[in-house]
């Protein structure tokens, strides 16, 4: 597990150049680690944290063919946009053994629809998935049409055993996303 966000102070008037610094060093070690199966990274309250960032981050963990377990954490990161989720959609095409994701969002207030979209066209190439767990609470830019996405998405997930999904205070939403999730899910 590897968190930024206790090694990173916000009140450090050097932040953005750390986490900067911190990522390429990251990246230059997670070349090395070529047979990892597990990858967790917290990137939970870093404020300064941006799309720039991680479009350049993510594309180096392509490498990690053989991840099982990726969990993500982007909480209360306020820049970032849809662009990142953009660029987690080709990056998780790599993970071709993956069987856990969990991806948390909750307080990016940029997300939109546009990047739900984004995000699930990557999720129906991962046949391998088992565990999924998306928090998109607080994402004020997400509304029913997410649900819609994610319930075409069910149909490819063939070997999906645990979904956990939160949307809470998300405030766009309404009872069509039960509908369109029920309806994916063949309840």
């Amino acid at each position: 597990t590897l968190s930024l966000h206790d090694a990173l102070p916000i009140y450090n008037p050097r932040y953005e150049e750390i986490l900067q610094k911190g990522l390429i060093c990251i990246r230059c070690q997670l070349r090395c680690l070529a047979s990892l199966i597990s990858l967790n990274l917290d990137f939970t309250n870093c404020p300064k944290a941006t799309d720039k960032y991680f479009s350049k981050f993510l594309p180096e963990t392509r490498h990690l063919r053989g991840l099982k377990i990726f969990i993500i954490s982007f909480a209360s990161c306020t820049n970032i946009t849809n662009l990142t989720l953009r660029t987690l959609k080709y990056t998780l095409r790599n993970f071709v053994n993956l069987q856990t994701l969990g991806l948390r969002f909750d307080h990016c207030e940029k997300i939109t629809d546009e990047g739900m979209l984004e995000l699930t066209k990557g999720l129906r190439t991962m046949k391998t998935l088992k565990i999924l767990c998306f928090i998109f609470s607080w994402c004020l830019g997400i509304s029913e049409k997410s649900s819609r996405y994610i319930e075409r998405t069910f149909s490819s997930l063939k070997n999906l055993k645990i979904f956990n999904l939160n949307f809470s205070s998300c405030r766009q939403l309404n009872d069509l996303v039960f509908k369109h999730l029920r309806d994916g899910l063949k309840i």
